[in-house]
């Protein structure tokens, strides 16, 4: 994994700690997915914490971190979802398509989650079993972060029957619009 440099930028009015952030930013901004960039602090066991981001529609948090998150970012993170009752999501590296690379998204993800399923309702930490990523569903176009389960492809905060695509070309499109922006 390379080292990421922690370079302030600007983009669409925000000034955001890190380019790596406004990565991120630019992705949901090019998918339509409402975002708040540190909305929120807390006091947590761990200490204070204010996320990176709250999305909204999905109601989760993200952390986004140069490299792979420390015990303590973990621990807040935990903490956080504890707090809240909210998923957290703790992304590190670039943004890349992982179908791209060959890889699993959960080689740069964690996911804080609790009542995941019957079997699992209290599941902290899910990222070795299952599959995750950013997709979309294509009978109603939400999109949202899923994943392959036992029992077949589910999605946060979609309601209808979905029918999953992590290969969607507005997917792509976002990711390469995120990977090529120009932040001068």
């Amino acid at each position: 994994m390379c080292e990421i440099q922690n370079i302030r930028e600007w983009y669409n009015g925000v000034r955001f700690r890190s380019r790596l952030e406004a990565k991120w930013a630019v992705f949901w901004d090019a998918l339509g997915v409402r975002y708040f960039y540190e909305y929120e602090g807390f006091e947590l066991p761990s200490g204070r914490y204010v996320p990176d981001f709250w999305l909204p529609h999905l109601e989760i948090w993200v952390e986004i971190k140069p490299n792979e998150p420390t015990d303590n970012a973990r621990s807040k993170a935990r903490d956080l979802l504890s707090a809240t009752d909210k998923p957290v999501l703790l992304y590190w590296d670039e943004v890349i398509d992982p179908l791209e690379l060959g890889r699993s998204p959960r080689s740069t993800m964690f996911w804080y989650v609790k009542g995941l399923s019957e079997e699992e309702p209290e599941a902290l930490c899910l990222y070795d079993e299952d599959w995750w990523a950013w997709q979309e569903c294509v009978n109603c176009g939400q999109i949202g972060v899923g994943y392959s389960y036992n029992d077949g492809n589910k999605i946060r905060s979609c309601h209808c029957n979905c029918v999953l695509s992590e290969y969607s070309d507005r997917l792509k499109a976002a990711y390469r619009q995120a990977q090529n922006y120009s932040f001068w």
